[in-house]
């Protein structure tokens, strides 16, 4: 018999005789499970309803208000984009420049929130910024389903004279 056969029997001899040289009682058969219920154990479970928290992901960023809506909204809300307030005195002065403004929409697609972004508008920028404070919110714009209900709307402000 090679050695490495022999050395379970020895551990087994130590263990016999560490427990006053009684000889281990024998294994007992498992107890006898009735056959649906070994089935149902032999199959993985069913995945539940609720998965714990720790394994649901997180719900996915919606995709972008489509710039094609923004650029719709512009061309059809031309009149309340504040455009009147560019000229000053006629030509003599004008406000020109830029104003970026974050917009949230509720879900039936109304104006919400108002955020200045950016206001590049030289002589008095405060005004135009008013100015769109109380006309955007008049803006008729596509409900945001299955799309981010805040985009940035960049509105500019050139002189024509």
């Amino acid at each position: 018999m090679p050695l490495d056969a022999r050395l379970p029997l020895a551990a087994l001899f130590v263990a016999c005789t560490a427990c006053n040289g009684a000889p281990p009682a024998p294994a007992s058969p498992p107890p006898a499970v009735p056959i649906a219920t070994a089935m149902a154990l032999a199959e993985p479970p069913a995945p539940s309803a609720e998965a714990p928290a720790s394994s649901v992901p997180p719900p996915a960023e919606p995709p972008p208000y489509p710039e094609a809506w923004i650029r719709e909204a512009e061309t059809t809300n031309q009149s309340l984009s504040c455009l009147e307030v560019i000229y000053k005195q006629g030509c003599s002065s004008t406000r020109v420049g830029s104003v970026t403004v974050a917009v949230t929409l509720a879900p039936d697609g109304k104006v919400m929130r108002l955020d200045q972004v950016d206001n590049t508008v030289e002589n008095e920028p405060e005004v135009v910024w008013r100015c769109l404070v109380r006309k955007l919110p008049m803006w008729k714009l596509h409900a945001p389903e299955g799309t981010s209900p805040t985009f940035r709307l960049t509105l500019h402000f050139h002189d024509k004279c």
